[in-house]
Parts: C-alpha cells; sequence; structure tokens
C-alpha cells in the first residue's frame, strides 16, 4: 500500500502545489482533522465531522461550515482503495475558493512507549494552547530536547495536555482525565472512550504528583488512540506491561463493535 491522496474527489499520488500567494502556503491558514480508518471503518467519525465544521465555521464563517460537510460527500472515488489501515486526515483551505485534501497514509497501529519532557503553562506563546499551536514549532521543541512529547504544567504542578493528545491515568479502577478547558483541549478520541460504556473516566484537575501514583498513564489521539507514558524528565513513571496490554486488548474489542464507514 502507499500513500495517496484526494484533492477536490480527484484520486492523485501527490498532494496539490499550493499557489505562493494563496493564506495557506504564506500563513498555514487551515483546519484539518485526523483519524484511523480501518478497512474504511472509524472510530467517532461523527466527532471529527462535528470538530472540523466548528473549526471552519470559526476560521472562515459559516459558509466555510458547509463545505466542510460537503467534503465527506468527495470520497466515493477512495471507496475501492482504503482496505487495510490508514491514517486518514482532512484538510480544508482557502486558494481561489475553499479546497479540500485528503490524505491517507498506511500504517500500523501498535502500542506505544513514550518519554515526555515538562513545559511550562503560558498565557501566552507558542506552548499555551498546544492543539491549536504552530505543530512546525512544536516538533522542532520535540527534536530540540531529544524526547518523544511534551506535558503543560502549571506552576504548581496542575498538568493539562501533551503536545498533540490528551492525558488520562489509571488508578485504583478508574481512569482520571484533566477537565476540558482553555488550558486542555477536547480531544475526538477522549470523547470516544468516554462514549464506551465499559470504560468511565472521570473529569477531576491533576497534578504530577498524580501521575507518580498512577498504575499507568496513556496519551491519547485519534492516530495513535493510546500510547504509554512510561517517564517524566527522565523519571520513570509506574506501569505494568502486563496491565497496559490487558487494557489496550480491552479497548480494541470493546471498540472494534462502535465503528462508522467512512465512504
Amino acid at each position: 500500500m502507499e500513500t495517496f491522496y484526494l484533492a477536490q474527489g480527484r484520486l492523485t499520488n501527490q498532494p496539490p502545489v499550493l499557489k505562493a500567494t494563496s493564506p495557506a502556503f504564506l500563513y498555514g491558514e487551515s483546519v484539518f482533522t485526523s483519524f484511523l480508518a480501518v478497512d474504511g471503518k472509524v472510530k467517532g467519525l461523527d466527532l471529527h465531522k462535528a470538530r472540523i465544521e466548528r473549526a471552519a465555521k470559526s476560521f472562515w464563517g459559516s459558509e466555510s461550515e458547509l463545505f466542510a460537510k460537503e467534503s465527506f460527500g468527495l470520497l466515493a472515488p477512495a471507496k475501492e482503495k482504503i482496505s487495510g489501515t490508514f491514517r486518514v486526515r482532512l484538510t480544508l483551505y482557502k486558494d481561489e475558493g475553499f479546497q479540500s485534501l485528503w490524505s491517507f497514509e498506511p500504517t500500523t497501529p501498535s502500542l506505544e512507549y513514550r518519554k515526555v519532557e515538562t513545559v511550562p503553562w503560558e498565557t501566552k506563546g507558542p506552548f499555551y494552547n498546544f492543539m491549536s499551536a504552530n505543530y512546525a514549532t512544536i516538533f522542532s521543541e520535540l527534536k530540540k530536547r531529544n524526547t518523544d512529547d511534551l506535558l503543560k504544567v502549571s506552576q504548581s504542578g496542575e498538568i493539562f495536555e501533551l503536545s498533540t493528545s490528551n492525558l488520562i491515568l489509571y488508578k485504583d479502577g478508574h481512569f482520571q482525565s484533566p477537565p476540558a478547558s482553555s488550558n486542555a483541549l477536547e480531544g475526538c478520541q477522549l470523547s470516544y472512550f468516554e462514549s464506551l460504556s465499559k470504560f468511565e473516566v472521570k473529569r477531576t484537575s491533576l497534578t504530577l504528583e498524580d501521575l507518580f501514583k498512577a498504575e499507568f498513564v496513556l496519551g491519547s489521539n485519534a492516530v495513535k488512540e493510546f500510547f504509554v507514558i512510561s517517564q517524566v524528565d527522565e523519571k520513570p513513571l509506574p506501569y505494568s506491561k502486563e496491565q497496559v496490554e490487558k487494557f489496550w486488548d480491552e479497548y480494541q474489542e470493546v471498540s472494534k463493535l462502535n465503528v462508522t464507514d467512512l465512504c
């Protein structure tokens, strides 16, 4: 399988070239959502549709919200090509009118273990709001620090979110995650996870200390689904590989019954 694209309803092996004068090229002016598709089926698809419609409306107004909805109706040409597992991304941008670009990148899901470093919560600057930040800035910071992810922490030790993921910890038979706020945005994967009746997530303020008292700590996003946080600032976090893998298997078993056809 190879990466392919769907630009304005047309299949291509290369993404379209942006005009040098377009806002998308000059300023990165675009909105997007990403998720896994397994044999054409997606977990939490309605959440992703709602997310990109809200983002488009907030960015460009009600006209773009309708365009975002219509973009999901352009997927028919890709239907026969999405057998297997793909990382799917829909990007909306303006280049002489609204444009949609779907990308389909083959991938193999696995449960990863990541090390993270803390960064201070800021009222402004590149780390104020990870999930609406310039991703080039974030990935440059990851490379500079030689770490897998960043964790936003206040001066009092309260933790909020990772650079591209929500944070979930497991302790005493319960999952916990920081409440949605201006400091921790609501990820589609976390919302989907909360919708599964087998798993209950308590929203509560958490601190760095709570991470070291947990049985295991997870990052959550719609592309990786979950990954294990194995250390923070070079300090190992507690986890049992057997317990984590048991959770992963249970989640996969339950979630495969709660999917929607992409097209």
